[in-house]
This record gives structure tokens, C-alpha cells and sequence, in this order.
């Protein structure tokens, strides 16, 4: 029975798995291995998607010309329904903004919609005054730029 007992101490003191990890452990490719992950690991990672965007929306002072194209676009495209493909040139009527109802109610987006309007890239306007004399003549690009120079930073 002794015999039994030294043989199983024998065996857990050097399991075969044990002297094939060391020979692994030797070889470069393994070392090169155990570099790249420790470099992985101590790398910080990038932040989430809408904490990068809420970062670049904290640190603006004014709007894109990106951002306040799709703004006056969406607004618009709302209002109207259109499909017409966008372009800065082309006059509010061209989507079909005929009244000045729709006019106020594109007013009404752009500064009160939160998913819409300013509101959406964390700016606000306070002074509706430029953007309230929005006419069915005015072109895409005048609204966009009046929207611009009318935002605020929240």
C-alpha cells in the first residue's frame, strides 16, 4: 500500500502537462506571444461610441456645416415629406415649403425637437429672432448658416 501512495505522490509532483508547457514556454514565438498580450492589456481602451460623440458635442463651440445641414434637411423633410436629394442651393419650396404655417413649424423643429433640432448635438438657440424671419424663398444653405450662427453650446 505504501508503494501505491509513493507512486501517486510521484505523479503529482510531475504531471506530464507540466513538462510540456515548459518546453513551449522556451520557444520564441511563445515569448513574442506573452509581450503582445501584456502591451494589449496595459493599452486603455477607447471609449464607447456615444460617449465619443457626447465628448465632441461637449467640446464644440458651434456647429458643423455637416451638422446644421442635416438639421435644416431633416426639419424640412419632415415638414414636407419630400425625397428631393439635398442640395445648399436649392429653395425651401423646391422640398415643397409652400406657407408660412410650415415655415413656423420648421422654426419649431429646429429649435424645440430634441431628436431633430439643435437639440440633438447639445446646442440650443435662445435667440430665435434670426431664425424666425424663415421664408419659403430662403435656400437650404441660408438656413443651414442662419442655424449656425444662431446655435449655442448647452
Amino acid at each position: 500500500m505504501a508503494k501505491k501512495q509513493a507512486k501517486k505522490i510521484v505523479k503529482r509532483q510531475a504531471p506530464k502537462h507540466m513538462e510540456r508547457s515548459k518546453s513551449r514556454a522556451a520557444s520564441p514565438s511563445r515569448k513574442a506571444a506573452a509581450g503582445m498580450k501584456a502591451a494589449r492589456k496595459s493599452r486603455p481602451r477607447p471609449p464607447a461610441l456615444a460617449t465619443a460623440v457626447a465628448e465632441v458635442s461637449a467640446s464644440q463651440s458651434t456647429l458643423t456645416d455637416g451638422q446644421c445641414d442635416n438639421i435644416a434637411s431633416d426639419s424640412v423633410r419632415r415638414i414636407t415629406g419630400s425625397k428631393r436629394e439635398y442640395s445648399r442651393s436649392d429653395q425651401l419650396q423646391q422640398y415643397g415649403v409652400n406657407t408660412d404655417q410650415q415655415c413656423r413649424a420648421i422654426v419649431d423643429l429646429i429649435i424645440g425637437d430634441p431628436a431633430i433640432g439643435v437639440g440633438r448635438y447639445d446646442f440650443k438657440i435662445v435667440d430665435a429672432s434670426k431664425i424666425s424671419g424663415l421664408a419659403s424663398s430662403w435656400t437650404m444653405g441660408q438656413l443651414a448658416n442662419t442655424i449656425q450662427s444662431s446655435a449655442i453650446p448647452v
